[in-house]
């Protein structure tokens, strides 16, 4: 086998061979990425709790010729994980590439917000990223080969974004400490871990957010704020994940990628 050093740049993406889940992978972002990971070579599961939506995602990815199953997983609920990852094991024979992607952001505002809206959020948001990252990661170890952990985390990570967002916030910066814990424990195992931040990236759940939030500010004119112009889209997203999953990124682990398009300048 090549050294990293010494494969050609044509290689340095090829993902063959490889074993790759994403959770909430149904559409938008999640989708987005399984279909690059997929074009890269890698055999990909996609889940999510939409049993309709992630079944006609396969049948999308499928069509294009890429290797994909999907799975209906509820990403919050501890059960679910480790039936996921028992199918993973023994379908797939195991895993190399795990995107943690799932995750809601109901907009409420705190003065407003139940207690169980709040645990619900940092439940599908955080606690499945942990979830994931420790049944992927005892795979990964077994396996004796590495790996590699990318946490979809948020700008609300980093500042806030809209009113009502104080629960996604929260839950998103915990998935980026996640993400530096998991880094240091594994990498004894070279399994590396990357939180990835995405600032305005223009998915049917923005849109719904936008429609609900009480600004006044139009997609247009929130996109104009941003210095590369405009918002980004899933793809600006699943390229970033590509390359961390990749060869390319073999020495970046415990850090975080903004990909917002300068959003966090301004």
């Amino acid at each position: 086998m090549l050294k990293i050093e010494d494969k050609p740049v044509s290689g340095l993406l090829d993902l063959s061979g490889k074993r790759a889940v994403v959770t909430g992978a149904a559409a938008g972002i999640g989708y987005a990425i399984a279909k690059r990971l997929a074009e890269a070579g890698a055999t990909v599961l996609i889940t999510d709790i939409n049993r309709e939506a992630i079944e006609e995602a396969e049948h999308r990815l499928s069509s294009m010729k890429c290797k994909v199953k999907s799975l209906v997983s509820d990403a919050g609920r501890e059960a679910d994980i480790k039936s996921l990852f028992s199918y993973v094991a023994d379908s797939f024979g195991g895993v190399d590439i795990l995107v943690n992607n799932a995750g809601i952001y109901p907009a409420t505002k705190i003065l407003d917000m139940s207690l169980e809206q709040w645990r619900e959020v940092i439940r599908i948001n955080l606690e499945s990223a942990f979830l994931c990252s420790q049944e992927a990661g005892r795979i990964m170890v077994r396996q004796g080969t590495g790996g590699v952990i990318v946490n979809i985390s948020s700008m609300a990570a980093l500042k806030p974004c809209f009113p009502g967002l104080a629960h996604y916030g929260a839950s998103k910066g915990g998935v980026v400490n996640l993400t530096r814990s998991t880094a240091l424990e594994l990498a004894p195992h070279k399994i590396r871990a990357v939180a990835v931040v995405p600032g305005g990236i223009l998915t049917g759940g923005v849109r719904s957010n936008l429609k609900q939030s009480e600004e006044k500010d139009s997609l247009q004119s929130i996109g104009a704020t941003i210095p590369l112009g405009g918002f980004g889209q899933p793809d600006d997203i699943a390229r970033t994940v590509l390359f961390l999953a990749s060869d390319s990124a073999a020495y970046i682990t415990g850090t975080t990628i903004l990909v917002d398009g300068g959003a966090m300048l301004v």
